[in-house]
């Protein structure tokens, strides 16, 4: 097992890890990378390709080509700006940076703990109450059996702030803070260990501090999608619409299947005034959210970001009369269908939306505070009372 860039490979299952995010290569594709990787840096012509990894057999190069293109899929790599695989003009290919030795990730004990927090890592951006103490379980279930594990501890970290803020955790600031300081301690070189501490510093009102955390986590490496996305909603928090913003929608590009932070953008973006880049988060945001239905019906985020969506890309009415089916269940995920909900007029709906998730746990006064979608409910006394029960500054 090696870590190359922002990925961590392992040739004996084929895997191909970004972040939480992993795809198996085919035997052939790892043939390829591992061919290329042996070569040092070095150019093997398509000849050489062909031969090394399909030896005996005549074959066409359309099965190298397709071969190169899986990789570059698995790596999120791009033919014109190639940070992996580099194509050389009439010569072949070669490895760009190739990662000199092959140790395993600094806390990562076995294979099979790491699986475990892959798959925690999924349960958490699936989001949700249910998914979010799923992820915290597992993340949990590894720091019993290796206490030092630094992923595990960043994973409980940031499991443990969304369960504070949004699911009704109470008192949990002290341990979501002690899970980011053992995660950097344990391995001072992992970005997702600092994401995590910025994330828990956040939690604690030590902004500058948080700040501070996340630009190691991006010097350490700059293509990590979750870091963006923890520091985006941690300055939209603090009423930094503009990193905010940019965060967020670097956070999507770097992750593409990700329909949620290209939501929280266009709410920074309209806040800044940006109509334009509001609406166009907000299209991509609905596209993405298209294709995950088409995948999980029943996702409950992905069905109140789309309702969210149908407000702002001129189908209101129909995502008011489904937001309405919802708001009276005890979700705090539907604190976005507030916003929705206001903006499209429906002042009354939205308080109850408002006064719903804040019983079913949701407590985060400071993006409460600076959510410009909900500036027409300030003046109502209904959400002043709420307001005041959340203890807003």
């Amino acid at each position: 097992m090696y870590q190359w860039g922002e990925c961590l490979v392992d040739p004996k299952t084929r895997r191909v890890s970004r972040g939480s995010q992993f795809v198996r290569l085919s035997p052939k594709a790892m043939g390829v990378l591992t061919a290329l990787r042996e070569a040092g840096g070095g150019v093997l012509t398509r000849g050489d390709l062909l031969a090394q990894v399909w030896p005996g057999v005549t074959v066409g190069e359309e099965v190298l080509t397709h071969a190169v293109a899986e990789i570059r899929r698995a790596f999120g790599d791009s033919i014109r700006q190639p940070r992996y695989l580099e194509t050389v003009h009439k010569s072949g290919y070669r490895l760009l940076n190739v990662p000199s030795a092959a140790p395993a990730p600094s806390g990562v004990l076995d294979l099979d703990a790491y699986a475990d927090y892959l798959d925690g890592c999924e349960m958490f951006f699936r989001g949700g109450p249910q998914n979010v103490r799923l992820a915290a379980e597992a993340f949990s279930t590894i720091l019993e059996a290796h206490p030092h594990h630094t992923l595990a501890h960043a994973g409980l970290a940031k499991s443990l702030f969304f369960l504070d803020k949004y699911f009704g955790m109470p008192d949990g600031g002290a341990q979501i803070e002690r899970c980011g300081q053992h995660a950097v301690s344990s391995d001072k070189a992992s970005p997702e260990a600092h994401a995590a501490l910025g994330l828990a510093l956040s939690a604690s009102g030590r902004y500058h501090e948080a700040l501070a955390s996340f630009a190691v986590s991006l010097r350490l490496n700059p293509h990590l999608s979750e870091t963006h996305y923890l520091l985006g909603r941690t300055a939209f928090a603090k009423g930094d619409h503009r990193l905010s913003a940019t965060m967020l929608e670097r956070a999507a590009e770097l992750r593409n299947d990700d329909f949620h932070s290209l939501l929280l953008a266009a709410k920074a973006r309209r806040a800044l005034g940006d109509e334009i880049g509001c609406r166009a988060d907000v299209a991509r945001a609905s596209h993405r959210i298209d294709l995950h239905l088409a995948m999980y019906p029943d996702d409950r985020r992905a069905l109140c970001d789309k309702i969210c969506c149908m407000v702002e890309l001129g189908a209101a009415p129909a995502g008011v009369d489904a937001a309405l089916h919802v708001v009276h269940e005890a979700n705090s995920s539907h604190y976005y269908l507030v916003g929705a909900l206001t903006r499209a007029g429906v002042v009354d709906a939205a308080l109850d939306c408002l006064a719903t998730v804040m019983d079913a746990g949701w407590d985060h006064h400071a993006w409460l505070a600076h959510d410009r979608d909900v500036d027409p409910l300030r003046r109502e006394p209904r959400f002043r009372r709420l307001a005041a029960e959340m203890r807003m500054p």
